[in-house]
């Protein structure tokens, strides 16, 4: 869904006027900065809440980690050649949702240099992983898979217990975080505390490139994402991610003013991730592809073609995006957030919501 106009057009002057107080990024979007549809464009059919999926590989690699590698090379910025994927799943992913870094790590020439920790909470997809670094000429010299249920309260521990001997910069970052990126790529895509989970990591040690996955639903300038508590547990035991869950993850405008605060700033939207580059690598990626950073998140988002949930229509994100007081609308956006959640039992899980 391309959000145009809604039929109620607000008055442009004063829409922008608004758009402007609320974004973070001061520069014009960049033409590479929209979610086009790179590994699936979704097209909702008139009159129907069912989706069309077309699957295209060369768009997703248009925007893949393997050029953000080449450009950081090009500019004579050294690669680690390390990497941490969170919600990694089978390394590979589907012609629905590719794995941020499989064409790096698995079909480039790049993918022997790198060593890092593949994390995901089912077993089966790690072990479909391991045969991939096995079968792989390509593979990584060094790919350790953990099979974990990953929250906020958890994962510096676990990388600081696992990651360790492969990383040993984590144990010294652990007490004095590293003033340079030691990381090349993190990838956050768990279906749930995303937000929570790559705040922790990124306090622990600091990354070149993040890919974060986002709730395309909840437009900007709204900040929504779900955190963790106790009861969270539960109701992650009886998560399978063949659902398409709603009410979790974080919103674009959550992702990009946290990650501002850590000092990092919104490169692209690529499939259903959000692509931030460390703010002291800014003007790497500006010469190369010719842009400002930070730039317009609101612009960015748009003009993209998003996917998003049929639990909240496109109709209510319209609406929410162009409304000219977000606080007016806040209600709405809680009440139907709290409703996606009730559904899909998360009635006890909390979450953050603001403008």
């Amino acid at each position: 869904e391309v959000l145009d106009w809604p039929v109620d057009r607000p008055e442009p002057s004063a829409w922008e006027a608004e758009r402007a107080r609320r974004r973070f990024g001061a520069w014009p979007a960049s033409p590479l900065c929209p979610q086009l549809g790179a590994a699936y464009s979704v097209i909702w059919e008139e009159d129907a809440s069912t989706l069309q999926v077309a699957t295209n590989r060369q768009q997703h690699d248009a925007k893949s980690a393997t050029l953000l590698a080449h450009v950081l090379a090009g500019a004579g910025v050294p690669l680690e050649g390390t990497f941490i994927n969170i919600g990694a799943g089978d390394c590979r992913g589907t012609a629905y949702s590719w794995d941020p870094l499989y064409q790096l790590l698995f079909e480039s020439r790049w993918g022997k240099d790198f060593a890092g920790v593949s994390i995901d909470a089912d077993a089966e997809a790690l072990l479909a992983c391991a045969g991939l670094v096995a079968s792989s000429p390509e593979a990584p010299r060094q790919l350790l898979p953990l099979r974990a249920e990953v929250d906020p309260g958890s994962v510096r521990e676990l990388l600081l217990r696992r990651a360790a001997p492969m990383f040993p910069w984590l144990r010294e970052a652990a007490s004095a975080p590293a003033a340079r990126a030691l990381l090349d790529f993190l990838v956050v895509d768990i279906d749930s505390w995303d937000c929570a989970v790559a705040r922790e990591v990124l306090q622990l040690t600091r990354a070149k490139i993040v890919y974060l996955e986002v709730a395309y639903q909840v437009p900007p300038p709204f900040r929504f994402a779900r955190e963790h508590s106790p009861v969270a547990s539960a109701w992650r035991s009886k998560y399978s991610d063949s659902r398409y869950i709603a009410a979790v993850g974080c919103s674009l405008s959550y992702a990009t003013w946290m990650m501002g605060d850590l000092g990092y700033y919104l490169l692209f939207m690529h499939e259903a991730d959000a692509v931030f580059v460390a703010k002291e690598f800014a003007s790497v990626f500006e010469d190369a592809f010719g842009m400002r950073l930070p730039q317009d998140e609101l612009a960015c988002y748009q003009q993209s073609l998003l996917w998003v949930h049929d639990a909240i229509p496109p109709e209510y994100i319209r609406d929410w995006f162009f409304s000219q007081s977000p606080e007016d609308m806040l209600r709405s956006v809680l009440g139907n957030l709290s409703a996606v959640s009730a559904i899909e039992g998360l009635s006890n899980v909390p979450f953050t919501l603001t403008v």
